[in-house]
């Protein structure tokens, strides 16, 4: 009797045990997700030589001719700064947006090179960005602010950030803002 006792505990702990581990999953990361874990170091904009890697390809069309952003979906692009020739452009794959900065060249045609990279997951169908520059009440002087908000119709401004980032045309960078004090034109208010 005694070993039927022992036995019988033993098995309902290895029970417990698989039991306990088979409940300790982690759900599987979406095909964005796991594209950030590959390539990370393409995308983070703190790794320099990731950034020289990325800034040596020169191309027309950033989906057909960079291999990693071929399943991704162009959704804008705006010029914003003729001076210095720089562009915005805003690329989307599942959850993950990716803004580009560009350095537009002229060639025999337009060719471009990325300068630098941010990335935003939206976990809503109801955040947009249409890269029209966004301001900044707090500060009327900062320049280059763009923005995911939170769309809310009959609004003049967003005012509901998500995220937000600055273009630095000295430094060709694109640096996460606070959100506070954002807001953004709704450029189809009263239309």
């Amino acid at each position: 009797m005694g070993k039927f006792l022992i036995i019988s505990i033993l098995s309902l702990l290895l029970i417990s045990c698989n039991f306990s581990k088979k409940n300790d999953y982690k759900e599987s990361p979406t095909d964005s997700e796991q594209l950030i874990e590959k390539k990370s170091k393409v995308m983070n904009n703190n790794s320099d030589q990731n950034e020289v890697e990325l800034s040596k390809i020169k191309f027309q069309d950033v989906i057909k001719d960079i291999e990693i952003f071929s399943k991704f979906e162009l959704l804008n692009s705006t010029i914003i700064s003729n001076e210095k020739r720089r562009a915005l452009l805003h690329i989307k794959k599942d959850s993950l947006h990716i803004i580009l900065l560009e350095k537009l060249k002229n060639d025999k045609s337009i060719t471009r090179q990325i300068t630098d990279t941010i990335h935003f997951i939206s976990d809503s169908e109801q955040q947009y960005t249409n890269l029209i520059e966004c301001e900044n009440v707090n500060n009327p002087q900062t320049e280059f602010i763009f923005a995911f908000y939170n769309y809310e119709e009959e609004k003049e401004y967003f005012d509901n950030i998500a995220f937000a980032w600055k273009v630095d045309l000295l430094n060709d960078k694109l640096l996460p803002v606070d959100t506070t004090g954002i807001r953004c034109l709704n450029i189809s208010y009263l239309l």
